[in-house]
């Protein structure tokens, strides 16, 4: 299997394994789930921006 099929691979098996469903009722799932994305995506590219985290900051001008 190439570089892409393993990745897609193990990030499948960490998010409906490891992490499972996710509601608004599991924020941690929720939690982990984005955490885990935000880390995968900073590894490629070098940084994060939340939505979370710019709405904040509109909502605090």
């Amino acid at each position: 299997m190439g570089g892409i099929q393993n990745n897609l691979k193990r990030t499948v098996y960490f998010l409906s394994g490891e992490v499972g469903p996710r509601s608004h009722r599991r924020t941690d799932a929720l939690n982990k789930a984005a955490d885990y994305i935000k880390s995968e995506f900073r590894s490629i590219t070098g940084q994060v921006m939340s939505l979370r985290s710019s709405i904040m900051s509109v909502w605090q001008r």
